[in-house]
């Protein structure tokens, strides 16, 4: 597992995102404690800065003051990864993902800031997953698929990543597919 340059190597990146999914699988399948296992925990409907929406049914409250607030934590994450993406540490950041070499010798840090923007991605990741929970009302194991969390790799690709605004456009391009797709589609696909 040494590999010749003495760094400790578990192979293709490929190979080590598959085994930390089904690490990650198998982790929320046995604490059935905390994760209820194959059968999930229930999200009900949440309470906001003391308010309280427990009189509503879900599709009310989602479609009426659920949606303002998805749209104000969208508005607040796009103004602020917009800030990082124009200041000098998003300078460093689109330095290091065009030219890694180039950014290390004129004294970038490269490790030090992809680490960074781990932890940032990470933290937006974090953001939009719950976000998405209170939309669909029960969480799961499977929604640690790698198909669920491909279709955000598909959204970025679909729009494009070079611009900011890609991710977006791409985002609504791939759910209005899907939709249209599936509405489409519903009589054409048969089971046998």
């Amino acid at each position: 597992m040494l590999r010749y340059t003495g760094v400790l190597s578990f192979g293709h990146g490929a190979y080590f995102a598959a085994g930390a999914y089904a690490l990650l699988f198998a982790v929320l399948e046995k604490a059935y404690h905390y994760t209820g296992g194959s059968d999930g925990i229930r999200v009900p409907i949440p309470t906001f800065f003391g308010h309280e929406f427990e009189g509503m049914r879900r599709f009310q409250f989602l479609c009426g003051p659920y949606y303002y607030i998805v749209v104000g934590i969208f508005a607040a994450s796009s103004l602020l990864m917009l800030a990082i993406v124009n200041s000098p540490f998003g300078k460093i950041l689109q330095a290091t993902r065009d030219n890694e070499l180039r950014a290390e010798m004129i004294g970038i840090r490269v490790k030090r800031y992809r680490l960074y923007a781990f932890i940032i991605s990470g933290t937006f990741s974090v953001l939009s997953g719950g976000v998405w929970s209170f939309v669909n009302g029960h969480i799961t194991p499977e929604i640690c698929n790698w198909v669920f969390s491909g279709e955000v790799v598909y959204m970025v690709l679909l729009g494009g990543f070079m611009i900011f605004e890609g991710p977006i456009v791409g985002a609504v391009a791939f759910t209005y597919l899907r939709l249209y797709a599936v509405a489409t589609t519903q009589y054409w696909i048969r089971k046998t």
